[in-house]
């Protein structure tokens, strides 16, 4: 029922009522006044069961609530946490299973004397002259040049020889340690056909000990020897003829003390001689070998 029908049927009603009651004899105003109330109790009534007014407010913001709300949809998977960036790592390369072990230092080579046996036994001249005669075939090549110097000053040993350019060799001996870069030049004649001489040595040490007499640990073998082990270290003469056996290959070498620190040793079946100095081990009987002097021999 609209609300015109209501109030034309309560006009009605107010009219019936105010003839039956009143008469007809009562003014309007008292009838408008009832119908009033009538109408305000109603649409007070309506709005009750629908709920409270909405609160004014701007044009706007009405406008606004009154559009149709879009429901978000909210995602139901677990937003993933970021790790925070942990700091880098240093870098270690890998090491390759073909890896070189680190190299020793290398040793610091000073000037040395050129030893007795590797100088010249005779004019420069005289032995080119032999040499074309095809008497000392060595002397026209300067790698044999330098192993015979070696071999004739400190005896047999495992020389690792290299040669560096024209007239320059490197050597080396692993139990003496010894490192050496040997010069030589043509004395009498320059090119082909020319002897060979050695006129300067750079070495870690002076070429002085043969490495077939070099002691590697001297206190061990004097312990040894306080336990009873190799009684003849402690005799000069046997140590100097042990050392010039091993490192020259003299059958019938013997000996004769010179002095507390010296040892001449002779081999009469070849005509070789050797002046071996030595001392005792500091604290210890032992006596070691410090520098041998082979004499220099004839080419």
């Amino acid at each position: 029922m609209t609300r015109t029908a209501l109030v034309r049927q309560a006009g009605t009603r107010t009219s019936r009522i105010g003839g039956a009651v009143f008469g007809t004899g009562w003014s309007r105003a008292p009838t408008v006044a009832v119908v009033s109330v009538a109408i305000a109790a109603f649409v007070t009534g309506c709005n009750a069961r629908s709920g409270p007014p909405a609160a004014a407010g701007p044009a706007r913001d009405t406008a606004a609530s009154s559009a149709p709300v879009v429901p978000v949809p909210v995602s139901t998977t677990a937003r993933r946490r970021t790790p925070a960036p942990s700091a880098p790592r240093p870098r270690t390369p890998a090491s390759s299973p073909h890896a070189s072990p680190p190299s020793a230092p290398r040793p610091v080579l000073r000037p040395v004397p050129v030893p007795p046996a590797c100088q010249l036994d005779a004019p420069a001249e005289a032995l080119q002259r032999s040499a074309d005669a095809g008497l000392l075939p060595w002397r026209l090549d300067p790698a044999q040049v330098v192993r015979e110097c070696l071999r004739s000053d400190l005896g047999n040993a495992a020389w690792t020889i290299s040669r560096v350019d024209s007239s320059t060799f490197t050597a080396a001996e692993p139990r003496s340690r010894l490192s050496a870069r040997l010069r030589v030049d043509q004395p009498a004649r320059q090119g082909s056909g020319g002897i060979w001489a050695v006129v300067g040595i750079h070495a870690s040490a002076a070429l002085t000990l043969p490495p077939a007499c070099a002691i590697a640990d001297p206190a061990g073998l004097q312990a040894s020897f306080d336990e009873g082990h190799q009684p003849w270290l402690g005799d000069p003469v046997t140590v100097a003829e042990s050392c010039v056996i091993a490192a020259f290959g003299w059958r019938h070498a013997h000996g004769r003390l010179e002095s507390a620190d010296h040892v001449l040793v002779i081999d009469e079946s070849i005509g070789r001689a050797a002046d071996v100095h030595g001392r005792r081990y500091n604290g210890g009987d032992i006596w070691i070998v410090g520098s041998v002097e082979p004499e220099i021999g004839s080419d």
